[in-house]
């Protein structure tokens, strides 16, 4: 069985969750690269992106055809991709008014920040029957949670006239398991909301394995106390 049909019966039979990050790019490009030796063609796209499948998916067109045996039409599929699936994102919170379990709450961060190639941490604030008021970007890059400023934080409440808020980062090539320092901003952040009188509902982890919720997981709820 020859390499291609291998990786499509073991995504027939398992689905995406049961192929590597390498595999599932191998497979796609399979269909969208013609001449070129997929392998090499699929090396040549994660070492120009750092390793990362989310970067590959993300760039540019012109980014793109600069990877050896990567054609503007490879690119343009690889791009094409990446827009349907933003589409799709977009659809998927556009009906999501209130925010008010863990599960609605980890499926809007999902859709937010689950394609992101680069760490960011969004803020949402709520008001009554936690109804979304708005969402905002606060940090983006390679993120320090522990040198985030209050103040943006804050900022975005006192916008919005929020009465809690609902924290979210992603993790975009590794687990949505919280590290050490995830916790720790929580514990804190949740206590200086508390002396504001705002309520801090969630922090949601956003991996490329899934989410958690925080305050819905027993073994972080503890900093939501």
């Amino acid at each position: 069985m020859d390499k291609k049909l291998k990786l499509k019966e073991k995504y027939l039979k398992n689905g995406i969750a049961s192929l590597s990050e390498r595999e599932a790019l191998e497979l796609f490009l399979f269909y969208a690269v013609q001449k070129e030796n997929v392998q090499k063609v699929c090396n040549n796209l994660l070492n120009s992106f750092g390793g990362s499948i989310n970067a590959v998916f993300s760039a540019d067109i012109d980014s793109l055809c600069k990877v050896e045996g990567v054609s503007r039409n490879t690119a343009a599929l690889i791009h094409l991709l990446n827009d349907v699936s933003n589409t799709v994102n977009r659809n998927n919170i556009a009906g999501i008014k209130y925010l008010n379990d863990s599960e609605s709450a980890k499926r809007y961060a999902k859709s937010t920040l689950g394609k992101t190639p680069v760490e960011k941490v969004i803020v949402i604030t709520l008001g009554e029957g936690d109804e979304i008021l708005g969402c905002s970007e606060v940090a983006s890059g390679t993120v320090n949670l522990a040198n985030i400023e209050l103040v943006k934080i804050v900022k975005c409440i006192l916008r919005d006239r929020a009465r809690a808020v609902i924290i979210s980062h992603n993790h975009p090539c590794g687990s949505a398991l919280p590290s050490s320092a995830d916790k720790a901003f929580t514990a804190g952040l949740y206590k200086e909301l508390r002396r504001l009188g705002v309520e801090l509902k969630d922090h949601i982890v956003v991996g490329s394995n899934g989410e958690i919720s925080m305050a819905n997981d027993r073994r972080f709820s503890f900093c939501f106390s």
